[in-house]
């Protein structure tokens, strides 16, 4: 007798990323599959599938249980498209969406063709929904964290609890890690969910304000290190950390300390990267960290000025991020810092406070001179915008323009956005190897990360120019003529470093599997 399939979609994601693994579709595909229901992963992004392949994929299957659809902030539109398509061919199967698009705008899914939403974590809730389908042993609205039009038209959601142990959860299906190996990308894994910040920006913090529970919940080190030598016999030894906050408590050196002595007691020679917050980091820590194979830390600095950080909610300050990068810049690793240099009021003297740091620590890597808080629906920050009127227009890939309110601050912004756009292609293909990491040679990557530097003098050099001139009380007009006749004498430098990121594609033997940045 044949199983019960489920469908589990991604699409391509309009994203200046590489592809990487679904790591929410593989614990969804473990926890079907230990019910024996044949879950059938199809991984859009991955597999560089159009829309119309994974309609032809999807139509294979003539009766699944219902066909389910990750979806991010980037990709729910093109599911709710898919889906349209699909109904219009007669293909009258459930539909669920899921993840963080869904979670965040449920209403949004379900008038656009989806029957179900399945909110924040979803093992359990769909698990349970299959059974609801195959064996009709519970009532659908005893479902937690199921989102539904009940027979009145009205909003049906039972708040879902987090799980609270997650080495009870079986480990993610791997059926597209072929695809990762080939690719030199780095393998994913989750050591943990959630984050103790609530940054006001943070569509991470609303995703899991929908649920029931505790805000962070740890992996063991043994089920952590269990998985990572499974992964090891498959060929892996370059990890990502997809945690949104690898180091919380109950972790702390002592921690990192054990986790490096599991991981070198069962011989795993590994590499790996992980996302921590400024006011975490201790050399010990660290020490530690390099000790298990860490060669690659994200950390979340996103501004240098006190004001700043206090509109964004975050934790640290100042103090606390100087900090941090003056301690990691003695270690032999790759550092990475998330920044935000705009947001709805910034102002001018943050600008010229902000490009000082950010000169000091120009070795750092970051995503260009020009980034901006988005306002994404569901958080704190939008709704703030919201409030006072700043919202511009409707939704744009769930995110919403918003007006500067000090005009200095609002014509540097105009002027960096100009400048990173002219090379954004080339800075996008440039810093995603390095920002990965992929799986890279030592020399490939250092040779990645030295253009890096070249171009981030050129970027902060242009930066220093605008800030003296809106400084000066520069017209508008020639504000705009220097940015256009900047970008006209760089054209050339910047073809050169097109050339050299390509010939180091080819040299290391990656290509760019990502579209255009599509808030450029």
């Amino acid at each position: 007798m044949n199983k019960p399939v489920v469908l589990l979609v991604t699409t391509a994601t309009s994203s200046s990323r590489t592809a990487e693994e679904n790591l929410g579709l593989g614990y969804i595909a473990a926890a079907c599959r230990e019910k024996d229901i044949n879950a059938i992963i199809i991984d859009g992004w991955l597999e560089e599938l159009t829309s119309e392949d994974i309609i032809n994929r999807i139509l294979d299957f003539e009766k699944p249980i219902f066909v389910g659809f990750s979806c991010n902030l980037l990709t729910g539109d093109v599911a709710i498209d898919i889906v349209k398509k699909l109904k219009d061919r007669g293909y009258n199967i459930p539909f669920v969406a899921g993840g963080f698009s869904p979670t965040l705008n449920p209403k949004k899914f379900l008038d656009a063709g989806f029957d179900f939403i399945s909110m924040a974590e979803g093992e359990r809730t769909l698990v349970n929904l299959c059974e609801y389908f195959l064996y009709k042993k519970l009532d659908l609205s005893q479902i937690v964290g199921l989102a539904y039009y009940d027979k009145k038209g009205e909003l049906h959601y039972k708040k879902n609890e987090c799980v609270s142990n997650l080495d009870e959860l079986s480990f993610p299906s791997r059926d597209t890690i072929d695809y990762v190996m080939k690719n030199k990308i780095p393998v994913n894994v989750s050591t943990s969910r959630g984050c103790f910040s609530s940054c006001l920006f943070c569509s991470v913090a609303a995703f899991w304000r929908t649920s029931e529970g505790v805000k962070w919940r740890g992996r063991s080190i043994n089920n952590i290190v269990d998985e990572l030598e499974q992964l090891y016999h498959k060929g892996a030894r370059y990890f990502k950390f997809v945690d949104d906050s690898f180091i919380e408590p109950p972790r702390g050196t002592e921690w990192c300390n054990s986790f490096a002595d599991e991981i070198n007691k069962r011989g795993l020679d590994i590499r790996f990267r992980i996302t921590m917050r400024a006011d975490r980091v201790s050399e010990e820590l660290v020490d530690a960290l390099c000790r298990a194979g860490c060669n690659s830390i994200v950390i979340g600095i996103e501004n240098f000025n006190c004001d700043a950080l206090k509109r964004m909610g975050k934790i640290a300050n100042r103090e606390i991020n100087i900090k941090a990068l003056d301690c990691l810049k003695k270690f032999d690793l790759y550092i990475l810092h998330g920044f935000i240099l705009f947001d709805y009021a910034t102002t001018f003297e943050e600008l010229k406070d902000n490009y000082e740091l950010m000169n000091k620590y120009s070795w750092a890597i970051c995503k260009g001179i020009f980034s901006e808080m988005y306002a994404a629906t569901g958080t704190r920050y939008t709704e703030i915008l919201r409030k006072q009127g700043l919202i511009k227009s409707d939704a744009h890939y769930e995110n919403y323009e918003y007006d500067i309110i000090d005009a200095r601050a609002k014509m540097v912004y105009d002027a960096l956005k100009a400048w990173h756009i002219s090379h954004v292609k080339m800075y996008d293909m440039m810093i995603e190897p390095i920002n990965k990491p992929r799986v890279l040679s030592e020399d490939g990557l250092k040779r990645f990360y030295d253009l890096y530097v070249e171009v981030r003098r050129r970027d902060l050099n242009f930066m220093k120019h605008v800030l003296d001139l809106v400084e000066a009380d520069a017209r508008k007009e020639c504000l705009n003529d220097f940015v256009s006749l900047t970008i006209r004498e760089n054209i050339q430098w910047f073809e050169e470093c097109q050339n050299k990121v390509d010939k180091l594609y080819c040299l290391e033997g990656i290509k760019y599997m990502a579209e255009e940045d599509p808030f450029t």
